[in-house]
């Protein structure tokens, strides 16, 4: 069965974004080697605020380096989760209603791994439902001090187990954590 894993970046103090949305302060090493886990990732998928900050209106710059990443995300099956939305860019497949039923129904599907970009809410939910195989956290060295946090509306307690971790030569520690089912 494929993997749903939840990659994401945060802040020393739990922030996911700073207080007004910007995640500037998100590093990305070569020695991460992301497009390793894009190679192993056919499926990715993001809520409505993710959606419209970074499918919505194409690549945030026109570096070689955004446009390759770009045409890299482009290249997989990309799912929205949405109960708002009525539309989204024709290559992307939006879901309204049903969020578990059409999860677990994408995990018994043969594939590749699949990637939870974001967002917190989306996350929190799949948490909730018992769907995320596998957390990543890249633990940025900095401290926001206000933000959007990584999880809201966690309903109870989820216990973790810490597979393994990395340390990047930018200080950023990379945490791969697994829930205890």
């Amino acid at each position: 069965m494929r993997k749903i894993i939840f990659s994401a970046a945060i802040s020393i103090d739990g922030y996911m974004e700073g207080p007004n949305g910007e995640t500037d302060w998100c590093i990305m090493d070569e020695d991460m080697q992301f497009n390793v886990f894009l190679d192993e990732t056919d499926t990715i998928l993001f809520g409505r605020k993710c959606y419209d900050k970074y499918l919505k209106n194409g690549p945030p710059s026109t570096s070689k380096m955004d446009k390759e990443l770009w045409d890299t995300i482009f290249s997989k099956q990309l799912i929205v989760f949405s109960r708002t939305l009525t539309s989204v860019n024709n290559s992307i497949h939006l879901v309204r209603e049903n969020m578990i039923t059409a999860m677990t129904s994408l995990k018994a599907q043969p594939g590749r791994n699949i990637w939870l970009f974001g967002g917190a809410s989306l996350a929190s939910s799949m948490l909730n439902a018992g769907l995320i195989d596998e957390i990543q956290l890249g633990v940025i060295p900095i401290i926001l001090g206000a933000g959007n946090p990584l999880f809201t509306g966690i309903e109870q307690r989820i216990l973790l187990k810490t597979s393994h971790s990395k340390l990047f030569k930018s200080g950023v520690q990379q945490l791969y954590l697994e829930p205890v089912k």
